[in-house]
């Protein structure tokens, strides 16, 4: 997952925005990636939603269920269609 992330952030800017980067959180727990890992805090993830998107600028969160595509992952039990 971190793999596919990083390369993703060197895509062409605007290619990859507003996509899910399959990192989430449950209140009051670290973030984690949906294999399970603990994230790294290797990057500031901005906002106070539960689930992580790569945006033009920075990683940002929002609810889950919010509609956006994904990184190179398909999307987890969490999300709606």
């Amino acid at each position: 997952v971190t793999l596919c992330l990083l390369l993703s952030l060197f895509s062409p800017r605007g290619s990859l925005s507003e996509h899910w980067i399959g990192l989430r959180r449950e209140e009051g727990e670290p973030w984690r990636w949906v294999n399970g890992a603990e994230f790294n805090n290797l990057f500031e993830i901005r906002a106070n939603g539960n689930c992580a998107y790569l945006n033009d600028k920075a990683v940002g969160s929002s609810w889950c269920h919010t509609l956006r595509n994904w990184i190179c992952a398909q999307r987890d039990a969490y999300t709606k269609d």
